[in-house]
């Protein structure tokens, strides 16, 4: 999906991809106020690792010469692993009677649509413009850190130019709205709606 990129498919048009992407420690919460006692550390709870292979693809629904659209959707499979610290000891000092709270989980995450909307063609006239609307759909189990569990609206706007002899030189900034966090399974305090911003060249 060119989702950095104001160009859509032609219509009818389609492409598929696999994306996989890895995260380490992407949640760690500590608590040291109540932390066992003689454990000397804090109380903690770690994902460890998710890994996270996502299909992609995309249909082109247009055939005009500026505005074009293009319907995209991304579909992610999770699979992660994470545990609780310290280890419960059970009272004695053998580690073959350890207990270690652990968890592992895999299924479904959060399906993304992505309408693309190309008011200006980049390819004609050096300079293009596109809005992405896209959207998270609450198709992962938030109980299982595989999905937000809300509905979540990611608008984003793409203004790229193409330069140079064929359009070989292509710079392109893509500025969008994130989602609130509210009523997810873990909330940061403070986080609400926020704003991102980035810049491409080829």
């Amino acid at each position: 999906l060119t989702r950095t990129s104001s160009q859509v498919l032609w219509k009818f048009d389609f492409s598929l991809g696999l994306v996989t992407a890895w995260g380490a420690r992407v949640l760690d919460l500590k608590n040291p106020a109540i932390a066992p006692p003689g454990s000397g550390g804090s109380s903690e709870f770690a994902i460890r690792n998710i890994v996270t292979p996502s299909l992609q693809g995309a249909v082109g629904l247009t055939n005009f010469a500026h505005f074009g659209v293009e319907l995209g959707l991304v579909i992610p499979m999770s699979i992660l692993s994470g545990r609780s610290y310290p280890t419960e000891t059970n009272g004695t000092t053998p580690a073959n009677d350890d207990t270690d709270y652990s968890i592992t989980e895999q299924g479904l995450g959060d399906i993304i649509v992505y309408p693309k909307v190309r008011l200006m063609n980049a390819a004609r006239n050096s300079l293009g413009l596109a809005v992405i609307p896209s959207m998270v759909r609450p198709t992962g189990d938030k109980h299982k850190f595989l999905g937000e569990g809300q509905f979540i609206f990611q608008p984003s706007a793409v203004i790229d130019g193409e330069f140079g002899y064929l359009g070989r030189c292509r710079v392109a900034i893509h500025a969008g709205r994130g989602g609130g966090r509210k009523g997810a399974w873990v909330t940061d305090a403070g986080r609400g709606t926020t704003w991102r911003a980035s810049c491409d060249g080829a």
